[in-house]
């Protein structure tokens, strides 16, 4: 699942801010979650998608969907001007936009899957941010 991999970056290894012993150019990476997360919530994500029963249109859109925002994301953790709030502001902003794609592809049922991932997902990171 590409999309996760991608998603992933900047969850792990993508959220910077500047550090406090360096000169304004220098950058520090945070990671958000540990390798053995990182397994986990690929495997959840995995299990959660088999879990929504899409044909195979409907998954490859969806998952067509699901990388581009995944890489939008990504590119979050490259703003070195963003503080920690304004990554965080910006990651749910997307997470809006691809919601609102998503709604339109998937039923009722399948949306409420999606939604809940992200919605968990969404609070883990917000969690996680604040207490590095």
């Amino acid at each position: 699942m590409k999309y996760v991999a991608v998603f992933l970056f900047l969850m792990i290894g993508g959220v910077h801010a500047q550090s406090k012993n360096s000169n304004a150019s220098a950058i520090e990476t945070h990671r958000v979650f540990a390798k053995d997360e990182e397994a986990y919530i690929e495997k959840w994500f995995s299990e959660l998608d088999a879990e929504m029963n899409l044909n195979a249109e409907t998954n490859h859109k969806y998952q067509q969907i699901l990388n581009d925002y995944g890489e939008k994301m990504s590119a979050l953790g490259y703003k070195k001007t963003f503080s920690k709030a304004q990554v965080l502001q910006a990651f749910k902003q997307l997470v809006r936009e691809q919601n609102s794609k998503v709604k339109l592809l998937l039923n009722e049922d399948q949306f409420k899957i999606h939604f809940r991932k992200y919605k968990i997902l969404t609070w883990s990171v917000s969690d996680r941010l604040y207490q590095q």
